[in-house]
């Protein structure tokens, strides 16, 4: 893959922006599932946008602007700790809102969940392991897609924006490897990482 296009990639489907495409597919793709109105669900889905990128992101910004932070793109484990918990403590917020606010039984508080914790477990296992986050991101995004559909069988039309998911994640880890940031255990490892992760814990909620 050429690098320039490599790169497009990485950014268009950054690992903060995956949570946006989740609930965003879900709630116009599985609609029924979701009991809120359009107004509702454009409200929520900029809540999620706002919370699980903008801020994590600006943050992250922050850091680097202040020297606390070196590499944007925290390719090394020994950038990764500062940012990654950043990350996770605006998640855990979003989530104890979603819980508090909409209730454990509905399914968006039920995927944040899951997205949560598999953003704290990343955080956790970065400190000692190297693995793409992009891959892991992706690989969240197919784990909730795939249970929803496991759960909700008869909704046809997530079938599409699976199968869009699935090439995304193929054109994401094609460019980790072209890159040469990540080796292919490392994109693979990610990739498994965030599904099983995302999968189990939202079919364990549900």
């Amino acid at each position: 893959m050429n690098l320039r296009l490599a790169k497009v990639i990485s950014i268009v489907a950054h690992p903060l922006l995956m949570p946006t495409l989740a609930f965003f597919i879900v709630f116009y793709f599985a609609g029924t599932t979701v009991p809120f109105s359009a107004e509702g669900k454009l409200s929520l889905l900029g809540l999620i946008f706002v919370s699980t990128f903008l801020f994590p992101f600006g943050s992250i910004l922050l850091l680097h602007t202040t020297a606390l932070l070196g590499n944007l793109q925290v390719d090394e484990k020994t950038s990764r700790p500062l940012p990654y918990v950043t990350v996770t403590v605006f998640y855990t917020m979003i989530t104890y809102f979603f819980v508090d606010k909409v209730g454990i039984a509905v399914l968006p508080s039920s995927m944040i969940i899951a997205v949560a914790i598999t953003t704290a477990l990343t955080t956790v296992l970065s400190t000692f392991l190297s693995f793409s986050i992009h891959s892991t991101a992706m690989g969240g995004v197919l784990g909730l897609l795939f249970c929803v559909k496991a759960i909700y069988y008869e909704i046809n039309t997530l079938i599409y924006p699976i199968a869009f998911c699935i090439l995304l994640a193929g054109l994401v880890m094609t460019a980790r490897l072209s890159m040469q940031k990540r080796t292919l255990l490392q994109v693979f490892f990610g990739l498994a990482l965030g599904f099983f992760c995302c999968f189990g814990v939202l079919y364990f909620l549900i």
